[in-house]
């Protein structure tokens, strides 16, 4: 897989500052699509879904998501687009048209947390490469009145191209995926403070199973959700082994937990490899280098980098602790409650969720 971007796939950025102008770029790129016998997805806000929905035909291939289904964690985003663009091909769709506005974009904790929206700028650069090989064109949309000017800048580096009202022009600010994201990540703040948990010497099948009993029973007392928590062990073991196996023994873990993050580091001695866009997709689950583990780690925690470090190589993993359940997002009219538009799209894309996990 190529680490540029292709140059028939189109991934954009749609900045816009009021309804009007999302409405009026979002609408005639989907409009495009449905023409050329394409589906339409659409994955936003409440209130963007609703006026999407109604501003299409009633009787168009159209597909409304709740955002919240979709955007759980940067390698769910890739694996619910992949499957669901699939299954609208088996269905009979030419391509996709996607519509969509990344919820970390609206969220306090993106603004306040930099660990947080750096995971998702970076996800939207590492789309360009995963998502390119789907019959697929995607839109995202940014309410700049919600995106500090490094955020935006972050938004324009990963979009090679901005929707704008005379269509999709080339990003001046764009940088191709490898370059932005190669390299050595910057430390993790958490990383300048004394681990909870520090092991070393890890150098076998029985090391990397006892090492999991004593991360288990740290995260157990630390963090208050236990599906989090669980992932987050489960993905320490899939880091750990594939470590062991792939690298060079013995390992060096450590882990940081606070009140609303968990960090882990897994150093082995190992020559490492490139695994900047390994593991987001399925079809990686037949590779031999990585397997099935740095797919389901992925899966498990919420952003994972792997790197080279003096006399070793690393992997870090970490997931954000939620302050309590959040509910399911729904798509509603400007006075709350569904439109039978809203509704009909709602449901055919519950069906075609449902067929696809």
């Amino acid at each position: 897989m190529s680490a540029g971007t292709p140059e028939d796939y189109l991934h954009a950025a749609l900045l816009f500052r009021s309804d009007e102008e999302f409405l009026g770029r979002a609408v005639p790129f989907l409009q495009e699509g449905l023409s050329a016998g394409e589906a339409a997805l659409v994955v936003c806000a409440e209130e963007h879904n609703s006026l999407l929905a109604h501003a299409l035909p009633a009787d168009a291939h159209v597909l409304v998501l709740p955002r919240d289904a979709v955007y759980t964690r940067a390698a769910h985003v890739c694996v619910t687009y992949e499957r669901l663009v699939h299954r609208l091909l088996a269905d009979g769709a030419r391509g996709t048209r996607l519509v969509s506005e990344p919820s970390c974009s609206s969220e306090p904790s993106c603004s306040s947390a930099p660990e947080a929206w750096g995971t998702w700028a970076a996800f939207e650069s590492v789309s360009n490469v995963v998502l390119a090989p789907l019959p697929l064109s995607s839109v995202c949309g940014y309410d700049v009145r919600e995106l500090s000017a490094s955020m935006q800048y972050d938004v324009e580096r990963a979009h090679p191209y901005l929707l704008t009202e005379d269509g999709p022009l080339p990003s001046g600010a764009y940088v191709q995926p490898a370059e932005l994201l190669g390299g050595i990540p910057p430390p993790d703040p958490l990383e300048a403070t004394p681990p909870s948990l520090d092991l070393e010497g890890i150098g076998d099948r029985a090391g990397v199973a006892w090492a999991r009993g004593q991360v288990r029973l740290l995260v157990e007392a630390a963090c208050p959700d236990a599906r989090v928590g669980q992932e987050f062990v489960g993905a320490v073991a899939e880091v750990m082994t594939n470590a062991l196996r792939y690298g060079g023994p013995p390992l060096h873990v450590r882990v940081w937990t606070a009140p609303s993050r968990l960090l882990c580091t897994a150093t082995d001695c190992g020559a490492g490899a490139d695994l900047l866009f390994a593991g987001y997709s399925r079809r990686d689950l037949d590779d031999d280098r990585t397997g099935a583990g740095l797919w389901l780690a992925r899966q498990a925690c919420d952003r994972l980098d792997a790197y080279p470090t003096p006399g070793g190589f690393t992997v870090r993993l970490g997931s954000a602790v939620p302050a309590a359940a959040r509910g399911a997002e729904g798509a509603r009219s400007r006075n709350g409650t569904p439109d039978d538009r809203t509704r009909a799209a709602r449901l055919r894309a519950a069906e075609l969720l449902g067929r696809v996990e």
